[in-house]
């Protein structure tokens, strides 16, 4: 499977990654292909069949509600509560701080040369947290 972006008319790479040397599996590319297509034409039907697929698991509804959130909070080991507080806390500090240090940016290197990066903050995002031997907070 092969990325590609779109690049704006004139803009000319200097260097590109190279293609080969990958360590992912034969046929991995498409498998990801084909999931992304399903999952772009038939939505959360599509999520349920690689739940059970992958998960062996039957899911009604992939958002949590506000009700299952604060049931799932107050049954936690009020240490791992503590624990995961802790770690949230750390997080969003760095978090600010990384913020405070991250501005947009763009400059005409050379006549005609525009080099920046932007910062787009995005509204909701999805979380897949793998329930194995050793789940991760995310």
């Amino acid at each position: 499977m092969t990325m590609r972006r779109s690049t704006p008319a004139g803009v000319r790479f200097i260097k590109a990654p190279a293609g080969a040397g990958s360590t992912a599996p034969a046929g991995l590319g498409e498998a990801v292909a084909a999931i992304l297509t399903s999952v772009k034409a038939r939505g959360d039907a599509a999520l349920r069949d690689y739940s059970r697929e992958f998960d062996k698991v039957e899911v009604d509804a992939f958002e949590v509600t506000q009700a299952e959130r604060a049931a799932a909070v107050a049954a936690l080991d009020p240490q791992t509560r503590a624990d995961t507080e802790f770690a949230i806390e750390r997080v969003r500090a760095f978090a600010a701080a990384q913020m405070a240090a991250l501005r947009p940016v763009e400059i005409e290197a050379l006549p005609g040369l525009h080099l920046g990066h932007r910062v787009i903050p995005i509204e909701r995002v999805g979380c897949y947290v793998p329930g194995g031997r050793y789940p991760l907070l995310s």
